[in-house]
């Protein structure tokens, strides 16, 4: 044959030319190439490393995640480094999918080459070349039928990849873990405490006491209406005549009897407590509001005046000055008021996180009930037992309010009145008390009165950031009992101690394996480093050269090329790059004029394009 012979022929006339003619390697190259085609023998079958080297490589990170997910399990670990392992776990997400496809792949086309040189079907054969990505096994499977044991192998192993990024994501994960507790609670004994405390005392100027009230008259609708006072006390709801468990959930907006809420020490310093707590409270019942017009024997100024009462129940008189347009008109509200107070017994719930400095937390009272008890529980403070006690203290109220000009309304005009957006303008507000609805108003002296009686008792507590059980001088053989009682600084306070129950969080983060996507993860790996392994071995049984996948594979014996000196040993590797120049079609390679056509692949030069108007064989 010439090898001489112009390619650019007639059409339908074979080219030939020489084979370095097409060659584009550098000379090293070339004679390795064609040093292999003057051996003209296939190349012997050798275990190859390096697909078995690339394989392990790409198995590494996937190999010490799995292993420092067995090293997190159960540990502490910080923010920082959970954030530093979520990011190994995004990259491996990521990389997964990319690293699995690339060697099972591989794999695969490495498979689909050693059965063909032993002879296998072509539909089983198109199934191994047709399963080198997700898709692509999928949509092979569908296209041929071919829901056999094969297929639905190569379907489970490339399953495998989306499921194993998934795995990777989700088998470790780091929380605050919750453990249960009984902790031991204090909180403020309202009636053991009052018996401390003498009737003269209320007398007394109490500036801290004082303030402390004063604020909580003077906070938002909103801190009103909360179940915690403003420094995360929980307030008791007024019960009425409430002898059955009363669930605050649902009941709508409860009114709460005072203010300042019951101190409640040794909460879980991150978690929720929940315990029964047994209190009380001063219920006020007004009735006969009405405005008498200028009442001189009110010129005194004193709201609340004492009228008759035993150690169960009193009866107070209530005055106060009316305004119009922030000035006194002369006029005056008065009514009657009797007063009891109300044992409760409450479920209380307190939630307390780390970044809450408050000891008491937020709470709630989420059910409550009267308590029906003795009569003991039932007596009412000293301070109401005698006109003179009561009288004293109560001109203390109102020396607590903060100076305004006499002529007016002052801050317990304006609670009772039930205006707080009053407060910045004082000199507009309109008050008439004896227009309230007498329930509205009866709840508002309960508040009045209880908190000013809260910040008497407790003030030293109420607004505590760092006192804690323990740091309380314990009297009586078990702090578990509830009718222990907790003295405090000489005897200015007494504290019930009760056992609560909790959930407390831990202050650090801890991580977990979710054992099932754990095993699906190690799954995926071992499938990916099998995977490299076989394909070492596949390599070293293989004797032919490799042509499956290759485009340089449709040259090989085919009429259309006739080159000199290339022989079948060569690899779709090496034929590609002896070829690398050389231009082909898939078109019309001949035939005679008016005849029908042949549709193959050969020389551009040799090829025209098809045609819509030919008939084609």
């Amino acid at each position: 044959m010439d090898t001489t012979t112009h390619p650019d022929q007639a059409r339908g006339q074979r080219s030939f030319r020489p084979l370095s003619h097409y060659s584009r390697l550098s000379s090293t190259a070339e004679v390795d190439v064609l040093a292999r085609i003057r051996s003209n023998t296939p190349s012997p079958g050798t275990l190859s490393w390096r697909p078995l080297a690339v394989g392990l490589l790409a198995a590494v990170p996937f190999v010490l995640l799995l292993i420092a997910a067995l090293a997190l399990n159960n540990r502490a670990i910080s923010t920082s480094a959970w954030s530093a392992v979520q990011i190994a776990i995004k990259v491996a997400v990521t990389l997964f999918p990319f690293c699995f496809a690339v060697v099972v792949g591989h794999t695969a086309q490495k498979v689909a080459q050693l059965r063909l040189e032993h002879g296998a079907p072509v539909s089983i054969l198109q199934q191994w070349m047709g399963s080198t990505t997700v898709f692509s096994a999928i949509a092979t499977q569908l296209t041929l039928r071919s829901f056999n044991p094969l297929g639905l192998g190569l379907l489970c192993v490339w399953t495998l990849s989306p499921v194993g990024a998934q795995a990777a994501l989700r088998m470790l994960s780091a929380s605050f873990r919750t453990t249960s507790s009984s902790p031991v609670l204090a909180y403020l004994n309202v009636t053991a405490t009052s018996r401390l405390l003498p009737a003269a005392s209320l007398s007394y100027p109490n500036t801290a006491a004082d303030q402390m009230f004063v604020a909580s008259l003077v906070t938002t609708s909103r801190t009103e209406q909360s179940s915690t006072d403003l420094w995360g006390n929980v307030k008791i709801p007024i019960l009425g005549n409430q002898t059955t468990w009363m669930q605050s959930a649902g009941q709508g907006d409860p009114v709460y009897s005072t203010l300042i809420g019951l101190p409640v020490l040794g909460l879980l310093e991150n978690g929720n407590t929940t315990a029964t707590v047994t209190t009380s409270y001063l219920s006020f019942n007004c009735s006969g509001l009405r405005t008498w017009q200028n009442y001189s024997s009110f010129a005194s100024g004193q709201a609340l005046t004492y009228l008759n009462g035993s150690s169960l129940k009193a009866t107070v008189f209530w005055s106060s000055r009316n305004y119009k347009g922030g000035f006194i008109d002369g006029d005056y509200t008065v009514g009657t008021c009797s007063v009891v107070s109300v044992p409760i017994e409450a479920s209380m719930s307190c939630s307390r996180t780390s970044d809450i400095t408050s000891v008491q937390g937020d709470c709630t009272i989420t059910s409550a009930m009267v308590k029906d008890g003795a009569e003991e529980s039932r007596l009412l403070p000293e301070v109401f037992h005698n006109a003179d006690s009561f009288n004293i203290s109560a001109w203390s109220i109102q020396n607590a309010m903060p100076p305004i000009l006499g002529h007016l309304p002052t801050v317990m005009d304006i609670f009772m009145a039930g205006s707080s957006s009053s407060y910045t303008s004082f000199g507009t507000a309109n008050i008439t008390l004896s227009e309230l609805d007498p329930t509205v108003f009866s709840h508002r002296l309960t508040q009045l009165v209880n908190s000013f009686y809260m910040a008497r008792l407790g003030y030293q507590f109420v607004a505590e950031s760092s006192l804690s059980v323990p740091s309380i001088n314990i009297t009586g053989s078990s702090a578990a009992r509830g009718s222990d009682i907790l003295q405090y600084q000489s005897n200015l306070a007494q504290f019930t101690v009760t056992r609560g129950r909790g959930l407390e969080q831990e202050s650090v983060l801890r991580c977990s394996v979710h054992w099932a996507w754990f095993m699906f993860f190690l799954l995926a790996t071992l499938v990916l480093i099998a995977s490299s392994v076989v394909t070492s071995l596949v390599t070293a049984r293989s004797r032919g050269p490799e042509i499956l996948g290759f485009i340089s594979t449709l040259t090989r014996d085919n009429p259309n090329f006739e080159f000199s000196k290339i022989p079948s040993t060569l690899n779709g590797w090496d034929r590609a790059r002896l070829l690398g120049d050389v231009s082909i079609r898939f078109g019309d390679v001949g035939g005679k004029d008016g005849g029908p056509g042949s549709l193959d692949i050969g020389l551009t030069s040799s090829t025209t394009r098809s045609r819509p108007d030919r008939e084609y064989l």
